[in-house]
């Protein structure tokens, strides 16, 4: 099973147990989606200072160190270094 595979899932489970459950299940299965949808790696996106490229977070654009990061250790998105 894909991660997105998963996320659908849960997307129907969520419409189905918002009727007859409290909303922390909702809640809870919001959280899964985003942690799911954190481990898809991202490209990060490069900013240009005088003669060097940063490499930041594709997500929360936090400075990353090329190479050595493979999660964003402000936001855990996984990072996908070409």
């Amino acid at each position: 099973m894909t991660n997105q595979e998963a996320i659908d899932i849960i997307k129907t489970a969520i419409a189905q147990i918002e009727w007859d459950y409290p909303m922390d299940y909702a809640a809870a299965f919001d959280k899964a989606i985003t942690a799911l949808k954190a481990q898809e790696p991202m490209v990060p996106v490069y900013d240009q200072l005088l003669t060097q490229e940063i490499p930041r977070c594709g997500k929360c654009g936090y400075r990353l160190v090329k190479g050595n990061d493979k999660y964003c250790c402000r936001c855990g998105q996984a990072v996908k270094w070409e």
